[in-house]
This record gives C-alpha cells, structure tokens and sequence, in this order.
C-alpha cells in the first residue's frame, strides 16, 4: 500500500505521500488545513472555509476541538457538533475524501502533550473512516532531519493554542525523552496581538479602525501570514486597507511586531534554557529544530539565537508529515 504521512496540528494539518514525496493540497490549493470549524444550518464547515469566517461569527466558530480533543458534551452543542471528538472526526473525513486517491494506508505524527486516550480517540476516527493506520510517531521524531550537529537535541513547534519544546534523547534510534509546553500561549495568543497592533496603527495614522467593523477584521487575519512572511524578509513593509469609499495605509515595522511577540517568545526561550540545565552538557550550546510554525514568526529566530553556542535548524514545512514517509518502513 501506498503510505501516506499526516502531521496533526490544529494551526494547520499536513499530508505527505510517498509515492509523490511531497505535500498534498488539502484544504482547496492550500497544503495545509487549520483545525477551524464553523456549524451551520445545514453543515459543519471545517478548515480553511470556516477560518475564513472566524471572525465574522466569532460566538459560533470551534477551534479548539483538536487541542481539548474528548468525548465531553459541548455547552452549545449544535446538530453537527455534539463534542470535540465529532468535530474532529468531520475534520479528518473532509481531509481524507481530499488525500485517499494519493495512498490507502497512514501513519500520523502528533503533538508531544497527545496521551493515549487522545491517540485512542484518534485511533477510532480513522476506523469509523476506513483508514488502516501503520502507527503514531511523536511530531519532533518524525521531523528530524538526517544529519545533526552535536549537542542538546530540542524540538521547537506552536499550536494555536499552546506551544512545545520537546527533548530528543540520542541513542540507536531518536526517542522522545521530555517535552514541556505553555498552555494559552499560541498562534491564537499572537495572532491577537499582531491584530491588535496593527489596527493601533491604523487608528494612530489615520482615524480608520480595522476593528470597527467585522469584515475588515476578517481581512486582518485573512492578510496577516502574508503580513509575516514579508516582515521575515523586511524590516517593514507597507500596507493598505480599504473602508468605505477610501484607501488608508501604514508601514508596519518587524520591531513592533518583535515587541508584542516577546513575551511569548521569551517564555519559549525560559523553556528552552530550563531543558538545558537539566539535560545539557556545560559548554555545549543546544540544537534548536524549529518547526516552520514557529521559524516563519519575525522575533523569533533573534530571541532563540540569543542562546550561548546554540545552533538553529529550521525544518522544512510539513516535515513530521514528509519524515513520516521517508523514514517509515
């Protein structure tokens, strides 16, 4: 059978085939589809769609249902979404009706705080589905790279709604030794901040409130990962909006977006150096694989390489899924 590699994030899952060695679309021509759900009166809409109107029905959007993934009774349960665990079983159909022409069989890399009730659940959904599943390997394992330097193996990766550093213990073969993570404080954390940021900015310049007004919030969001992919590469970049009958703009700054990061990054940096009094060894810097969630942030590559002699790898998007179907036999 063809084996197909999926890496479960809830800011964006990700399918890699072996017969293509590649990432799949998805989600519509996007590879990766956020754990987003939105119900309405005759569906559930669920990844990029219902992220798309995250912020046009705020009280009604789901996203959390992969980071809680259980079986308890939602308080406004609707007629398609009763519990976390169904909302993420319509999830993973949507994505496999998209994949299963591309292998027949999976195996799926997850987060280091997933416990075995959160794999059996798993496990479960992709029964009801028809997947046969070839196993479950911890995301930092999968996303290894082949060649490593010397020294405390840490692997870096962000959530929505929570980040990880995760400990790799090097012997025969890599294995998951500890891993810590800081609940609240994820790509739903920053993506506020940045938000937040940028309407001050709009407001300070020119009296025009992106927040004012639903859609144009919407929009923020929607523009944001372009907004940091430039900054990443820039040290500003311009940007303009429309309300009503006018154009406004503002520069935005990698600065500005440094500032409101920080203390999430910080924190991440705290975890980072707390594995390294434990588990390090005294004048061996550690070796800090980034996932591309957390690599693509402006702030974050600065703060990480303010470590003492650590060294940076930046992994590849999807390389939990893409380790998967390279290294699993």
């Amino acid at each position: 059978m063809s084996l197909l590699g999926l890496e479960l994030s809830d800011a964006g899952i990700l399918v890699a085939a072996r017969k293509s060695g590649g990432l799949l679309e998805i989600d519509g021509n996007s590879v990766e589809s956020p754990g987003f759900a939105l119900p309405e009166k005759n569906r559930l809409i669920v990844g990029k769609a219902a992220e798309r109107k995250a912020h046009l029905y705020p009280r009604q959007i789901l996203n959390q249902f992969w980071d809680q993934l259980n079986i308890e009774p939602l308080e406004q349960a609707s007629r398609y979404a009763q519990n976390h665990a169904e909302i993420a079983f319509a999830h993973f159909a949507h994505i496999w009706q998209t994949v299963k022409q591309h292998g027949k069989e999976m195996a799926i890399a997850v987060p280091s705080f997933y416990t075995r009730e959160h794999l059996g659940l798993i496990l479960g959904i992709t029964q009801e589905l028809g997947i046969p599943v070839k196993g479950f390997l911890p995301q930092a394992v999968a996303a290894v790279p082949e060649r490593l330097p010397e020294g405390l193996l840490l692997h870096l990766d962000l959530h929505l709604y929570r980040f990880e550093v995760t400990h790799l213990e090097r012997a025969e073969q890599l294995t998951q030794k500890d891993s810590i993570w800081a609940e609240g404080n994820g790509l739903s954390k920053l993506y506020r901040s940045w938000v937040d940021a940028i309407a001050e900015e709009f407001v300070r310049s020119t009296r025009f409130d992106p927040l004012h007004q639903a859609a144009t919030e919407q929009e923020l969001y929607d523009r944001l990962p372009g907004i940091l992919e430039q900054l990443c590469r820039n040290s500003d970049v311009y940007f303009e909006m429309t309300g009503g009958s006018k154009v406004y703009h503002v520069t935005l700054t990698r600065d500005l977006f440094y500032k409101k990061g920080a203390p999430v990054f910080e924190e991440l940096r705290r975890f980072v150096s707390r594995f390294h009094e434990r588990y390090g060894k005294a004048g061996v810097g550690p070796v800090l694989m980034l996932s591309d969630r957390i690599a693509r942030l402006p702030g974050v590559k600065d703060i990480m390489g303010e470590i003492k002699n650590c060294s940076i790898i930046e992994l590849e998007p999807g390389a939990g899924a893409l380790g998967l179907v390279r290294f699993t036999s």
